[in-house]
């Protein structure tokens, strides 16, 4: 997979548009959405479309959409090891996709009996959890069966391999969540987990 190009840093893009005067100006009130396009592309994508009217480069058009984009901000009480605070913001286009996943989501899922039933649940729930962690590790490049997977976690066998590992961890992983999911998001909590 290839990894996306790292966006250019916006301070060097605010001095850069600051030299002429009105420019910084004229190009964030020129009411560049969030989401260009309708969607929420990364500079390492924007960079090659055609720009829109008004911009001179994809560097004020990026300096554009990361200012709309910080207007949406809201914090998280987390920060990285620089302590910066962890954010997000919600454009346009990822409002209308939880939208349509409200409507089109609720009321269609269905529940079997094996869920609802409290002498099948708990199985229902290990079963889940087995095939939960055996399809994210392999989609982390675990390569094993699921049948030898499935085997090792109820056997409690060790694991043979790093794929196995992987897989193990994962399940693990996912029975201290069950654990503890009632409980605030602390960042003891997810040192905790990447310990497992």
């Amino acid at each position: 997979m290839k990894i996306p190009l790292s966006p250019p840093d916006l301070g060097p893009l605010i001095t850069n548009a600051s030299k002429e005067p009105n420019k910084l100006i004229e190009i964030i009130s020129l009411g560049i959405k969030p989401d260009p396009k309708g969607k929420y592309h990364h500079w390492d994508k924007l960079r090659y479309l055609t720009l829109p009217p008004g911009l001179s480069s994809h560097e004020d058009w990026w300096l554009t959409v990361k200012f709309a984009r910080k207007a949406l901000y809201k914090n998280i009480p987390h920060s990285d090891k620089h302590s910066n605070p962890f954010v997000y913001g919600e454009p346009d286009i990822v409002r209308r996709l939880l939208h349509e996943i409200d409507i089109n989501g609720g009321g269609k899922l269905k529940t079997t009996e094996q869920v609802t039933n409290p002498n099948t649940r708990d199985t229902y729930l290990i079963n889940s959890l087995i095939e939960e962690s055996i399809t994210s590790s392999q989609l982390e490049g675990a390569a094993t069966t699921r049948k030898v997977a499935k085997e090792m976690i109820r056997q409690k066998r060790k694991p043979r391999d790093k794929s196995e590992t992987m897989i193990l961890n994962n399940y693990h992983a996912m029975e201290y969540i069950k654990e503890i999911s009632n409980e605030n998001l602390t960042p003891e909590l997810i040192y905790e987990l990447h310990s497992i």
